[in-house]
């Protein structure tokens, strides 16, 4: 079948290039440590084809905030998705992937708060402007947290996605990622709007 293919060093050269390509593929299946170390990455990326999905996600997670109520002194539970538009009414928002990448980066999660606190407070200042009110009302700072759920076996059917509030979730379900430090919630709470 080769044999018309152009001239024997290059039938020599595609079948030596077939084996590498065959060879990277299945040592990075074993995950080896090797191949990560010295095939180059744009050329690993094409041979890891075989391996796409081979493990099945086993809990789905929903981040959330919740807000320090300053008249209140507790966290109230945020509903931050006008902020963060992607699709509105969806679980996919912009707050879900900053969360989801970002976690554990201080100063994306410092910025991320900053973000949610400036503008609900301008939305409470606006409101109240209007004679109108909002709850939790003006915020010190906020919680961001993780609410995990287990996702079923396909046996056992799975329901459409739909928001439930937090206090719904049993307590060793939900993680705290990231807090505002409480000396800069009583400093937010005590300033002026």
């Amino acid at each position: 079948m080769l044999k018309n293919v152009g001239p024997r060093a290059f039938r020599c050269c595609l079948i030596a290039l077939a084996s590498l390509f065959f060879s990277v593929m299945v040592v990075g299946e074993v995950r080896s440590g090797f191949v990560y170390r010295w095939v180059p990455g744009p050329l690993l990326y094409f041979t890891q084809i075989a391996g796409l999905f081979t493990e099945s996600k086993k809990l789905d997670v929903d981040f959330r905030a919740e807000g320090w109520s300053c008249q209140d002194g507790l966290f109230r539970e945020l509903d931050v998705g006008p902020q963060f538009p992607i699709q509105p009414g969806n679980k996919e928002n912009r707050f879900q992937r900053a969360v989801y990448f970002y976690n554990g980066n201080p100063l994306v999660m410092h910025a991320l708060e900053r973000f949610i606190t400036d503008h609900h407070n301008a939305m409470v200042r606006d409101l109240e402007a209007k004679g109108q009110s909002i709850d939790p009302g003006r915020i010190g700072g906020v919680r961001i947290v993780s609410a995990v759920t287990p996702i079923p076996e396909p046996s056992e059917g799975i329901q459409r996605y739909g928001r439930k509030p937090l206090s719904e979730y049993p307590f060793d379900r939900v993680h705290t990622l990231y807090e505002t430090p409480a000396k800069r919630i009583w400093k937010r709470c005590r300033e002026p709007l």
